[in-house]
């Protein structure tokens, strides 16, 4: 009996001792595929309706996290390229491995990435001028439908009437939605403050600060001191405190002030140099 598994074939044979198994590599070649593609509605059915997989898509929306918020920053007519391994065995199946490349146009900016391992073996992406993807922050904190009010020193208070400086982003999302942390810090403050509601507060390295308000609860375990990743959920959208729908509110401190999340330009962790850059 044969059996094709992934890229091996693996023989089962019956003798007067009883079964045993063999497996032989089936020979490939990898080769390179590049597929090309415009936003029509969603990255998600542009990608696919090209040939791209679900898991591709859900890969690219992770390599370029930090960059770009997959929920409003494409525009229809955005263009993307994704340079894909490919795999053409002998026996004539074909299977696509990782991302090599991939350019995404996202308005009117344009980010690339690129799969390079270095010498200890260790793969990652980069950018053309050798900047790791990864980044301090992710570029939202949730999904959401869009954003009900921007940062802004001039706006009407929907419940006051009166008008005072919004220095946070709102999100509107439905109650319930998980709200997640945009970068690795320690939680300093979980509870409930008048007019944010239950309000958790994480700090980051360099002097940062993130503010999450209006949670309907908590994820379980949140609690001043606790260390949390980027990506955790730490709680789930709501409307306590001072709100007139389900929404986050959400603040983004630097040394103290708040500063608008959206225009900041987020540092990246790590940078290839010398040979590498060049390799």
């Amino acid at each position: 009996v044969e059996l094709v598994v992934e890229d091996s074939i693996v023989r089962v044979k019956s003798t007067a001792h009883g079964w045993f198994a063999e497996r032989h590599e089936i020979p490939f070649v990898r080769d390179t595929r590049v597929i090309r593609g415009t936003i029509e509605g969603s990255l998600y059915q542009s990608g696919v309706a090209v040939g791209l997989t679900p898991q591709h898509i859900l890969d690219l929306a992770k390599i370029f996290e930090y960059d770009i918020d997959f929920f409003s920053d494409f525009r229809r007519g955005d263009a993307f390229y994704v340079a894909l391994e490919e795999f053409r065995y002998a026996d004539g199946r074909r299977s696509v491995g990782r991302i090599l490349a991939a350019e995404l146009e996202s308005g009117d900016e344009t980010f690339s990435t690129f799969y390079y391992v270095a010498e200890d073996g260790r793969g990652s992406y980069y950018d053309g001028e050798g900047q790791a993807a990864r980044r301090s922050f992710l570029r939202a904190p949730l999904s959401y439908i869009r954003i009900s009010s921007p940062f802004s020193l001039n706006r009407q208070h929907p419940i006051f009437r009166t008008v005072r400086p919004h220095m946070a982003i709102d999100y509107a999302a439905p109650a319930g939605t998980p709200v997640i942390a945009i970068g690795k810090g320690r939680v300093e403050f979980v509870g409930w403050r008048n007019g944010y509601g239950n309000v958790l507060e994480i700090r980051h390295s360099g002097e940062y600060m993130s503010r999450y308000a209006h949670f309907s609860g908590f994820a379980e375990g949140m609690r001043s001191g606790k260390m949390v990743a980027a990506g955790d959920v730490v709680g789930y959208v709501g409307q306590t405190g001072h709100a007139t729908g389900p929404h986050l509110h959400f603040e983004f401190l630097r040394g103290g002030e708040k500063i608008d999340f959206l225009a900041m330009r987020i540092p990246k962790n790590e940078r290839l140099v010398g040979e590498d850059l060049q390799r």
